[in-house]
């Protein structure tokens, strides 16, 4: 049976910064392990915006997202973000902004680590099981392994419960080119979204159930500690393109952190 090795690569700096195993992290998984959905890249933003050294001077962090919306661009990132810029971010952060390129328009730095990792691949001969990737994956990256080096949230079901239905927002959420996260004085988080990239026209507002907000999220009580595909569904996916085979590709989920003196910015 062929197994779909799954690499989401975070990268630390600026667009030309050098990429080192010092600035590069890899969240690595097969589909035996878990699918690729809203949780399993979630849970690995989440733990990169909480791994990262902000410095004190740093009041805005940017994301940069390829608007997948199984992955990236869909409620449960919304409330991701939300959490973390309510909850865990260091106070002088005051706001976030999730920015999604145009398609097919983008060419971010994780991009250049793929083609670093697919050349090497293309040398080698057969590759019969995952850890053969993750020594070639090493040699440009840090490798994490999800449900070992950090954990897996149920970030879908747990958003459902606090935030409205995205039909029910203030803004329309799909023609969005970027979601703008701020502080509220009282400490909540108000959102807007913004058809344009540089033109501000949108109304930050709340997107929680008025009534649930004081109940936002309790992550110690749902940690992902153990959920696999089923062999049916591992056996439906076998025909995909990425195998473990001579001929066989890193799946190229991505993402990419940035640095700059008065902000951050994560793209993916």
């Amino acid at each position: 049976m062929q197994i779909n090795l799954y690499n989401f690569t975070v990268v630390s700096g600026h667009s030309k910064s050098k990429l080192t195993p010092e600035n590069v992290k890899s969240f690595t998984w097969t589909e035996k392990d878990r699918q690729r959905g809203s949780n399993e890249i979630v849970s690995a933003v989440f733990y990169s915006l909480q791994d990262f050294n902000f410095d004190e001077e740093v009041q805005q962090v940017r994301l940069v997202c390829d608007g997948c919306g199984g992955q990236n661009k869909n409620s449960s990132m919304i409330g991701m973000v939300q959490y973390w810029l309510k909850r865990c971010s260091p106070p002088q952060i005051q706001l976030v902004e999730l920015v999604y390129p145009v398609v097919g328009h983008s060419f971010l730095p994780p991009d250049r680590v793929f083609g670093q990792i697919e050349r090497k691949i293309k040398k080698c001969g057969t590759i019969i099981n995952p850890e053969m990737y993750l020594t070639i994956i090493k040699e440009y990256a840090t490798v994490l392994k999800m449900g070992e080096d950090y954990p897996i949230f149920h970030w879908k079901s747990e958003v459902k419960k606090v935030l409205k239905s995205p039909g029910s927002w203030h803004f329309r959420f799909q023609p969005s080119k970027r979601i703008i996260f701020t502080k509220a004085t009282d400490g909540s988080v108000l959102v807007r979204g913004e058809p344009f990239y540089k033109n501000d026209i949108s109304t930050a507002k709340s997107i929680y159930h008025a009534t649930l907000v004081e109940d936002f999220m309790n992550l110690d009580d749902d940690v992902i500690t153990s959920e696999t595909p089923t062999e049916d569904k591992i056996v439906a996916s076998v025909n995909k393109q990425d195998k473990f085979n001579d001929n066989s590709d890193v799946s190229d989920t991505d993402d990419i952190l940035r640095e700059k003196p008065s902000h951050h910015e994560l793209a993916k």
